[in-house]
């Protein structure tokens, strides 16, 4: 006779469960979000070099790398927030992670032409486009969806 007790259990179990790509994408968030933080810190490292170095221009080109370095510590900061979202199925992340697909799409474009359209340019492009286009087909599927209370 069949256990129906075990049968209900594993079924509970399953549907709390994260579908694959969501735990996959919260990962690759995370990863992102480590690596701007790093990048953000080498970058104030950076202008205090550059202020310290005694150039003439130090204080303004330190200046702009201090202000890039905050921008990329505060977005690394904002991609470890997504990622636990995602990893928690939390509606906001499922938004923030969709946007962020959007402006990478549009950055992407934004490369391709500030390299002139050339063959480095293109290839920037289609390689700016693929995760973006798939993270936001991944993210609109019905599944996932309901994983983050969207359907």
């Amino acid at each position: 006779m069949p256990d129906h007790h075990a049968t209900k259990i594993a079924v509970n179990a399953q549907e709390g469960a994260k579908p694959f790509g969501v735990v996959l994408i919260g990962f690759l968030y995370l990863l992102l979000g480590l690596w701007r933080i790093i990048m953000g810190f080498m970058l104030m490292l950076s202008a205090m070099a550059i202020a310290f170095s005694g150039t003439e221009p130090s204080g303004v080109t330190s200046g702009l790398v201090a202000a890039l370095g905050i921008g990329y510590l505060i977005i690394g900061f904002i991609d470890m927030a997504v990622s636990a979202g995602l990893f928690q199925g939390k509606a906001w992340a499922w938004t923030l992670a969709f946007l962020f697909s959007i402006v990478n799409i549009a950055g992407a474009f934004v490369d391709a032409w500030s390299y002139g359209f050339n063959t480095y340019g293109l290839i920037t492009l289609i390689f700016g486009l693929i995760v973006p286009i798939i993270v936001i087909y991944y993210l609109t599927q019905p599944d996932v969806k309901k994983t983050f209370g969207k359907a």
